[in-house]
Parts: C-alpha cells; sequence; structure tokens
C-alpha cells in the first residue's frame, strides 16, 4: 500500500513509477498541481515528475547510494519524528504561501491607492477648470431676447443666463401678483443691460422661468417705462428711522429687525400711526391697489396676510456652486483628505465619498446590521456659507416649528452634516428670538447668581417699600395699599392710597418719614412708579440710596411680601365680620400684627420700636381683673 508520508519525506522519481494512477492523483493533489480533465497514467507521471523538478523536491542520491529507505548504519526514523517532520514541512509550505498572497495584496493595494490619488487628483483638477470657466462666463456678454411688456411694473429675467451670486444681489425682494390673485416673492439682482431701449446697469427679477416660450427677459416699465407706479420693495432689514442699541447691531441673529422697543417708539413719536403703517408695507400706491385693476369686492391685503406667505429663496444653490464652496471652506479640508472610493464605501459602515463632485457622509448607526440598507444615511456636508441657512430652515421655517436641540439635530442630520454640527445647533436654538420671548413648557429657568441684603444696625435704617392692589374700591375711593416695613425691626405701615403713582407715594413717603427719621437705604421692587424720574430726584434730595431688587425674584423683599399675606387675610376676615370697606381695618389689623412676636426675631415689632409692651385688649384685661378698684367697662 502507498505510503504519502514516507514519500513526503524522501520523494524520488523512482518512486513514482512503482505506484497506482490513484496514488498520483492524491501525489498531485498534495503538491497542489491542478490536474484537468481524465489524463493517462504515464501523463500523471511526466507531469508530477517536472513539477517536482521545478520546485527542488527530489532527494538527490549518489550514484553508488541503494535506493532502500534504511542506509548503511542510518536508523530508521520513528512514526513520532516522521509526523513532526512532515508538520514542520507543512507549517514551512503555509508561510511561503502566506508570504506570496501578502506580497500580491500589499502589490494590490498599492496600485488602488496610486489609481485613487490619480483619480483624486483628476476630479479636483476638473472642478478647478469648471470653477475658472464660471468666472471667466462671469464677465462674458450674453446675447438674450428680450420682449418689451409694457403692461409689467417690474422686469425679469431667467435665473440660467446668467451666474448670479451673492455680489449680484441687492439683499430685497419684490412681491409681484398675477392673473391668478396670488404674490410671488421675488429676489432682485443687479446686471448691466446693453439694448436698443436701455444702456445702463439695471434691478430685474430672477425667476427660474417666464410664461412667454423662447423669451429670456420681460422689460417692464420700471426700467424703460414713463411715468409708472413702482412695484412694492421689501426690504430684509429694519427701517432706518429707528434707531437701534449696539447689541441689535453686533448681534443680528439675536435680536430680531421686526422688534420695536419702548425707547425706539419714543424716539419715533412724531411720526403718525398711519405713517408707521406704511414704513411696515404700502401697497396703495402700487399696481396691487388701482382701482381699475381691482374691484371693490376684493378684501385688500395687509402686512400680517403677505407676511404669511411663504418667501422663496434668494437663489436656488446648484451643484457646482456647493462643490466649489467646499472645495474653499477650510474646515472641510481634512475631510476630503478621508474620502473613499465607491467600491471602498460599499463596503464600509461610515465614511466620506464624492458623488458628481459633491463631498458626502455615509453613517450607519451602531445599532444596525450590514443589512439594514434603509438604515443608512447619505449625508450631504455643508460649507460654512450654507450652514446658517439650512439651520434656519431645520429651526425657523413654519414647517420646523421652534422644536429643541435634539429634534432639530436629528432633523438635520437625516439629509446634511458638517463637523461641530451639535454644537452649531445648541447656539443657534439658543439665540433664536421667537424661542426667548415665547419660552419651552416645563423650562427650569437657571438661578442668577445674586447679592446678600446687607443687615442695618439702626431701626428704620432699611426700609423696604412695595404696593398691594388694585384692591375693591371703597367708599373713600382706595383702592392701593402703599406697604413699608424696616427690615431690622419687621414694623410694618400699610397706607390706604387712591393712586399709586410717584407723586402720590412720595407724599405718604414723607408723612411716614416725618414720624421715624429719612432711612439711609430704601428698597423696592421694579415697578414703573418706584423706577421714574420723579422718585429717583425725591429720593436724591432727601440722601436716601435706592436699592433695586432682581426682576421676577420676590423672595429680595420676602419679609414685606409675607406680611402681604397676613395683611389680605385679616382685612378678608374684617370685612366678612364686620361688613365694613377693608381700609377701615387697617389700623386695627396693623396693630394686631405690631404686637404679636415675630418668630424670626422673638420679640414683637412693637416691643423693639418703643420698648415696652402695647396696652392692648388682653393687658387690660388683666389689669381690670387685677384692679382693686371697680370700674365699669364696656366690651372690648
Amino acid at each position: 500500500m502507498f505510503d504519502l508520508h514516507a514519500f513526503t519525506l524522501a520523494p524520488t522519481e523512482e518512486a513514482l513509477f512503482l505506484i497506482t494512477r490513484d496514488d498520483l492523483v492524491t501525489v498531485a493533489g498534495h503538491y497542489k498541481l491542478q490536474v484537468s480533465g481524465s489524463p493517462s497514467k504515464a501523463e500523471l507521471q511526466e507531469g508530477l515528475i517536472n513539477h517536482l523538478r521545478d520546485r527542488g523536491v527530489f532527494v538527490k542520491r549518489p550514484v553508488d547510494e541503494p535506493t532502500s529507505p534504511t542506509r548503511g548504519n542510518v536508523q530508521p526514523l520513528s512514526p513520532s519524528e516522521v509526523s513532526l517532520a512532515l508538520k514542520r514541512l507543512q507549517l514551512r509550505e503555509m508561510e511561503l504561501e502566506w508570504e506570496r498572497e501578502k506580497n500580491i495584496r500589499d502589490r494590490e493595494h498599492e496600485l488602488r491607492l496610486k489609481e485613487l490619488e490619480f483619480n483624486q487628483a483628476l476630479r479636483l483638477k476638473e472642478m478647478d477648470l469648471k470653477a475658472r470657466e464660471a468666472d471667466i462666463h462671469f464677465n462674458v456678454r450674453v446675447p438674450i431676447k428680450i420682449l418689451r411688456d409694457t403692461g409689467a411694473s417690474q422686469s425679469f429675467i431667467l435665473e440660467n443666463v446668467l451666474p448670479f451670486c451673492d455680489k449680484t444681489s441687492t439683499g430685497c425682494s419684490v412681491l409681484v401678483r398675477g392673473f391668478e390673485m396670488g404674490f410671488v416673492n421675488v429676489p432682485l439682482h443687479e446686471i448691466s443691460l446693453q439694448s436698443d431701449l436701455v444702456t445702463d446697469t439695471i434691478t430685474v427679477g430672477i425667476r427660474p422661468s417666464l410664461p412667454i416660450a423662447n423669451v429670456v427677459m420681460l422689460l417692464g416699465n420700471d426700467v424703460c417705462g414713463g411715468k409708472v407706479l413702482p412695484g412694492p420693495i421689501v426690504s430684509h432689514v429694519s427701517p432706518k428711522t429707528l434707531t437701534r442699541d449696539d447689541l441689535s447691531v453686533n448681534f443680528p441673529e439675536v435680536f430680531a429687525s421686526s422688534v420695536v422697543t419702548r425707547a425706539m417708539a419714543r424716539d419715533v413719536k412724531a411720526t403718525s400711526i398711519q405713517e408707521q403703517r406704511d414704513a411696515i408695507i404700502d401697497l396703495s400706491d402700487s399696481f396691487m391697489a388701482r382701482p381699475s385693476l381691482i374691484p371693490d369686492s376684493v378684501v385688500p391685503q395687509t402686512a400680517e396676510s403677505l407676511s404669511s406667505h411663504a418667501a422663496v429663496p434668494k437663489l436656488s444653490v446648484d451643484r457646482d456652486l456647493l462643490s466649489k464652496e467646499q472645495r474653499n471652506d477650510p474646515s472641510l479640508a481634512t475631510l476630503f483628505s478621508e474620502v473613499m472610493s465607491d467600491e471602498d464605501i460599499e463596503q464600509s459602515p461610515h465614511g466620506y465619498f464624492l458623488r458628481d463632485g459633491v463631498l458626502m457622509r455615509k453613517w450607519r448607526p451602531l445599532t444596525a446590521s450590514a443589512q439594514d440598507e434603509w438604515r443608512v444615511l447619505y449625508q450631504i456636508v455643508i460649507p460654512a456659507s450654507f450652514r446658517d441657512e439650512v439651520l434656519s430652515l431645520a429651526h425657523d421655517h413654519h414647517f420646523a416649528g421652534h422644536l429643541a436641540v435634539n429634534k432639530t439635530t436629528d432633523r438635520i442630520l437625516r439629509h446634511f452634516f458638517w463637523p461641530g454640527l451639535k454644537r452649531d445647533v445648541v447656539r443657534y436654538c439658543k439665540t433664536c428670538h421667537p424661542c426667548q420671548i415665547t419660552g419651552k413648557p416645563n423650562q427650569v429657568i437657571p438661578p442668577a447668581p445674586l447679592q446678600p441684603i446687607p443687615v442695618s444696625s439702626e431701626p428704620f435704617e432699611h426700609v423696604i417699600l412695595d404696593c398691594v392692589g388694585q384692591l375693591p374700591k371703597t367708599k373713600s375711593g382706595n383702592q392701593w395699599l402703599l406697604t413699608i416695613m424696616c427690615s431690622l425691626t419687621r414694623f410694618p405701615e400699610a397706607i390706604p392710597l387712591r393712586r399709586i403713582t410717584a407723586p402720590v407715594i412720595i407724599k405718604a413717603l414723607l408723612c411716614f418719614f416725618s414720624l421715624f427719621g429719612l432711612p439711609k437705604t430704601v428698597q423696592t421692587d421694579r415697578g414703573t412708579n418706584f423706577m421714574s424720574h420723579v422718585f429717583a430726584e425725591a429720593m436724591r434730595q432727601l440722601s436716601v440710596k435706592h436699592v433695586k431688587s432682581s426682576a421676577y425674584h420676590p423672595q429680595s423683599q420676602g419679609a414685606l411680601e409675607r406680611f402681604h399675606l397676613t395683611l389680605k387675610n385679616i382685612l378678608k376676615t374684617f370685612c366678612l365680620e364686620f361688613e365694613r370697606d377693608w381700609d377701615e381695618g387697617v389700623p386695627l389689623a396693623l396693630f394686631a400684627v405690631r404686637e404679636v412676636v415675630q418668630e424670626s426675631l422673638g420679640f414683637s415689632p412693637a416691643e423693639l420700636v418703643f420698648g415696652h409692651t402695647v396696652r392692648g385688649p388682653l393687658k387690660l384685661l388683666k389689669e381690670s381683673w387685677l384692679s382693686e378698684t371697680k370700674t365699669y367697662r364696656g366690651s372690648l
């Protein structure tokens, strides 16, 4: 029986002539010699001999050496040694085979890298040539077909005729109205026109198509007409008649141009209400308000109805412009170096690739498997010049809904990506003006750092003021309460008033100060009466420092606010029990509050101010019971 292991240890040509055809096939399979068809035994012997000679497998023997496996005094190998030698030979063959495959893979990888570098350089060259051609075409004169439209108040041109960009844009748009009675917001651009009718730099509207075939430009009455009515031009900046502070100028994304503060409104006080309305949108002298064109049954359009129409973008962004901006953006330079080929991007779960010159990103969620192709996202990498526009569409648009950071980020990541996207979304949402005005439900405002109130050393040195009302009007006409409290002794005072204007409050304070002396500090909230110039001037003349509590933080005047609750309950009980006006019960309520001990002080306010216990009903009853003389008294 043929022993393959013995043959591999000492292969000879003579042994191949002593075995059968099936054994020859086994030897050929061991040495990885492919056998095709059904060759004869002689063909197999010849092929094996040639193959093994080329590989240097045959053992070279001396001429006089016998062919016996046991030569001279050489001891035969044991089965374990034969098995070990066989394993070593197999390992050596595997190492050689692995080295050959590794060399082949390295050469293929180098060729693929060179091919990718060449393709990338070729694409960059093509994009550079396209950009140069676009710059050349920007200054080239283009012959066009013009139609003189005597019934149009605005001139229009097709947007694909010239390379329109931000340099040609005026930053404004015009509202036009056609026979369908609908409004269209058309962006305005400047072009240089040379024709028989006009030769000048003119402003025209840009449209993707015109209603007349084979016509590139409609020349309206605004360019070459006589006395015509201009179209209603809508400016995207705030009116120049309103003064703006430094913050709104330096941070236009935070302060919307449509917001007019009270200070700004006072600066334009001379302007009438009708003039202010006309300054927003005036359509009365436009072609839309002509009596001959608009019937009486048509309801006039207001500024609100005009603003409700969705405005079209300033200019449609084509693929070449997007690709050019991506190349010029320095923040995307590192991403271009990571571009992968089409074959590699199909196998990779994420990476960057080019599609028709546009840089894109493939991203597959970590929880998705390779078979979940529907979960793979193909995102366009947005350059810095277009990011604000994408953020506005994802957050400010009517279909966006001013959602929070996570939902806005998820909405953008479905289609677009750029480095630092989450950071930009957080900044944009935090500086969104409508979101700051309206707020979010269940949103906790973080506490701001507060300043402690200094402790006074003398009574009535630090006085707290506030107003309570509007209460039910009494017979005397009082419907407000001016409350005063000493912060050191908690001594309260409440003065009923008809009005709480600054002069009335100052008059009541002078009566209080004439009794207890002028304080050093007066603390109030930020009400309009306390923030007025009259109140500030009165405090200045009295040499009293005016301290204002934090806005929307009533805890700054916690002692006085707690007194308000007690005072209202006492007055409510008084009115219910005696059926009299509340202002008649104010002195009684003040006596009750001043007499009892303050839990925070351990003494009553009256004891701290007057130095003795006031004589009230209980003390009077005690004295009557302990008095030796008989007294006649009524009910207390």
